[in-house]
């Protein structure tokens, strides 16, 4: 069992990707790359070299078109909305046929492989002193919803004895993640409050990753146009620089040398034998 470097996942990473481009250009669903890898596309033309994942951004009428029809030869689709044992509030293409996953803060109820994050949009109140009260609500839930995935953590015969009893306890401790399943229908009740177009305003409301910062103009999302990404053209919202510079201030600017590293260290993927 070899652990995979961050070239081979950002590799893995970029064919999922690819498939995703194709099957939406192909039926028509509006995607566009987010956060760090729209900041890629742009100031690399493909991934920051430290980065280890991939996120895209639907507005919510596409995403759930998207979960309820995305078909792959190599990778597959879970969501909350369409896979019962899925454990978070937005959706994720996964491989599972070279690689599988541990993590320590677990998502899915089953073994699974290397991911790519796909979160949907909702419509935000336009009145952003309301639209932050609906945060301020969700937030407490959310972050609860994050503490009690731990109760899902697998046991592998492969873990010491001391990890095992950690697990054990985070189990017991979160009541195996019992409370998971509703703690997500409230998050993603409150996301869907308003219908996606009903407003001037959008929002990653279901994962509340950025909080209020996370407030944009519809007009930023009405059209998407194409970016470069490691040598491939993906979608990107035509409003990206606004969107980028409201999130992050200058993104052009790389970040302090220490800071220059994955994020996701609690996640190791491997290559199956």
């Amino acid at each position: 069992m070899r652990e995979l470097t961050l070239k081979e996942l950002q590799e893995i990473s970029l064919d999922i990707l690819k498939d995703v481009h194709q099957f939406c250009v192909k039926n028509n669903i509006k995607y566009s790359l987010a956060y760090g890898t729209l900041i890629g596309a742009i100031r690399h033309k493909g991934f920051i070299p430290w980065d280890d994942d991939v996120d895209i951004i639907m507005p919510r009428p596409d995403y759930e078109r998207f979960c309820s029809t995305f078909a792959s030869i190599k990778y597959h689709v879970s969501s909350f909305e369409t896979d019962s044992d899925c454990r978070m509030t937005f959706g994720r293409v996964f491989d599972d046929n070279q690689t599988f996953v541990r993590s320590f803060v677990p998502w899915h109820l089953k073994e699974h492989g290397a991911w790519i994050d796909v979160f949907p949009v909702d419509a935000a109140e336009d009145n952003f002193e309301q639209f932050s009260e609906r945060i301020a609500r969700i937030y407490p839930i959310f972050r609860k919803l994050q503490r009690n995935r731990k109760g899902i953590l697998h046991f592998s015969l492969s873990f010491s004895l001391k990890t095992q009893f950690r697990l054990l306890i985070k189990k017991v401790v979160f009541l195996n993640g019992w409370l998971v399943p509703n703690m997500m229908k409230m998050v993603i009740i409150e996301a869907k409050k308003y219908e996606f177009g009903s407003t001037k305003h959008w929002g990653l409301i279901a994962f509340n990753s950025y909080g209020i910062k996370d407030y944009h103009e519809d007009e930023l999302f009405d059209e998407v146009v194409d970016v470069e990404f490691e040598h491939y053209y993906f979608k990107a919202l035509r409003g990206y620089d606004e969107y980028l510079r409201h999130l992050y201030g200058d993104y052009m600017q790389l970040p302090p040398e220490e800071d220059r590293k994955p994020k996701q260290t609690y996640i190791h993927v491997y290559w199956k034998d």
